[in-house]
Order: structure tokens, then C-alpha cells, then sequence
């Protein structure tokens, strides 16, 4: 029953059954592997594989521990997928080399690997949720939308079993570890309409580590504010863990900063009533977080 109540909440749900494996093996060496998978894969796109290439393609395989074979499910931190064509040339007693001479001459990526989340936990942040009682979740750190809602319908329901959140929307976005930012609201706020950002970018690099996506909503018929539009911004800004110091803080900066912009571009637009959520990876008094706040 709609109230002039409206509560808004957001968590880091870090995944929700499963988890890239690297992420348990604590820095640097957990650095070093993320950053290893996101960099070999921005190789493999390349049209044309130079001599610096392939090498930094070999150095990149190394650290995941792909060189000599394509990865082991159970125990290792990634896995080398190929469809088609062929990568690698693998001699038995000499060097591995790249025999692929650009992304024409093979299909494939390198995936990390990924652990089961222990029920108990996931049980747990249901728990969460179901206290809290927000008519509107920003969630961080889920895996997909099927997961999502998968999680959202069979574990988070009122005192009749009716789930709690009819509607549940996740958008990929840039993060290839599976760490999107999605959104789960009540019957009283369906979701009204969806602008992702996941293409901004600046000096042909993209803006945000994941998304900004804009979530519309209308309040409901018997509140104070009904029929008056409301959209909400969630974020997860680039971390501190991983990565130069200096290099994070200046892309949150940048990502703080663009999100100002789409805010105000909304306020421009007569949207009076927006909330700026997720995790920030940041204090409110960080010169990165100033653009925003």
C-alpha cells in the first residue's frame, strides 16, 4: 500500500553463487591475476598481433598459468577458451610461442575461473534484504540478471511467500569478471526504464568499470509525489585493491565527475528526484569523490 514512505538501499551482494577464484588469493597475488586476464584479453582483440604483442600476450599467459595448457577447472585461476583456429604453438622441449598473427587466425578468450558460494552466506544476505525492507535495492557484485532474480524469487519473500521483488534488472557491464551493478524494486515501483552507460568514455577508454545505468521509476498513486518520476544511479567505482594508487584514484575522479554530469543532465530535464548509489570504494572526504559530492 503506497505511504508517503520511500525507502532506498543499496549492497554489495560480492557475488552471489559464484566468485572468481583469483579473488580469494589476496594481494598482490590476486592484482596480478586480474589484471593479467583483462589485459590478454584486450590483446586477443587486436587485428594484428606485433612482435610486442605476442610477447606481452606469452608474459600475460604465464602469470594465469596458461602456457602449457588451457587451464585446470578444479585447481587454477583461469582457462583458455578456444573455439577456433589456433593460438599457441607449444613444442615439447622449446619455448611457447604465439602462432596466431592477429584475431582473424583464432576464436577464443581466457575466462577465470570461478568457487561456489557457500549457502550459508547467500542464505545470510537474504536475511539482509528481507530486513531492511527497502522498496528499492541497488545491488553490486552480481553475477548476472538470470542469477539475480533466480536469488531474489526463491529466497527474499514476504509472510505469504510472495517474492518481494517482482522486478529484478541487470545490465553486463565492462567488468569481464562478472561484477555488474543491477537493481530490484516492488510491485509499487516497476521499472519504467533503463539507460545504460556502459559506452562513455574518455580518450577512448571507457568511463565507468562497469555501468551507470539509469533506472526510471514513478512514484505511485497515493503518495505525495504520485506520477512524479524518479531515477536511480548505481554505481561501483574503480576499487583501491587493485592496480596503481594513483591510476585508481584518478579514474574514480573520473567517474565521479561523469556521473555529476548525468545528474545534472537529468535535473536539466525537470527529474527533481534522483538517487546516486553503490559502492564508491572511497571516504566522502577523497578528492576523487569531490566531482560528486
Amino acid at each position: 500500500m503506497p505511504t508517503d514512505r520511500l525507502r532506498i538501499a543499496s549492497y554489495n551482494v560480492e557475488n552471489l553463487f559464484s566468485r572468481p577464484r583469483a579473488m580469494k588469493a589476496g594481494a598482490p597475488a590476486a592484482t596480478e591475476i586480474l589484471d593479467a586476464h583483462a589485459k590478454v584479453n584486450a590483446l586477443f582483440e587486436h587485428e594484428v598481433y606485433s612482435t610486442a604483442d605476442k610477447a606481452d600476450i606469452i608474459e600475460h599467459l604465464k602469470v594465469l598459468d596458461l602456457l602449457r595448457n588451457d587451464g585446470n577447472p578444479d585447481t587454477g585461476f583461469a582457462l583458455l577458451r578456444r573455439i577456433r583456429g589456433k593460438l599457441l604453438d607449444r613444442p615439447r622441449g622449446g619455448d611457447v610461442t604465439v602462432a596466431a598473427d592477429g584475431r582473424s587466425d583464432w576464436v577464443g578468450w581466457v575466462d577465470l575461473t570461478t568457487d561456489r558460494i557457500d549457502a550459508v552466506a547467500i542464505e545470510n544476505t537474504a536475511r539482509v534484504f528481507t530486513e531492511v525492507a527497502a522498496d528499492i535495492v541497488g545491488v553490486v557484485e552480481a553475477e548476472d540478471r538470470a542469477t539475480l532474480h533466480r536469488f531474489s524469487d526463491s529466497l527474499i519473500r514476504d509472510t505469504q511467500g510472495t517474492p518481494s521483488y517482482r522486478h529484478v534488472m541487470l545490465i553486463d557491464g565492462n567488468d569481464t569478471r562478472g561484477i555488474d551493478v543491477g537493481v530490484l524494486s516492488t510491485d509499487d515501483y516497476p521499472l519504467q526504464s533503463i539507460r545504460s552507460h556502459v559506452d562513455d568514455d574518455q580518450d577512448g577508454n571507457p568511463v565507468f568499470s562497469r555501468d551507470c545505468p539509469e533506472y526510471g521509476f514513478v512514484f505511485p498513486e497515493g503518495s505525495g509525489l504520485a506520477g512524479k518520476p524518479l531515477v536511480v544511479l548505481v554505481n561501483h567505482f574503480k576499487s583501491k585493491g587493485f592496480g596503481a594508487q594513483a591510476d585508481n584514484d584518478k579514474r574514480r575522479r573520473r567517474q565521479a565527475t561523469r556521473v555529476a554530469e548525468i545528474y545534472r543532465r537529468l535535473r536539466e530535464n525537470n527529474i527533481d528526484h534522483i538517487a546516486v548509489l553503490g559502492d564508491f570504494n572511497d571516504t566522502p572526504d577523497s578528492a576523487p569523490l569531490q566531482p560528486l559530492l
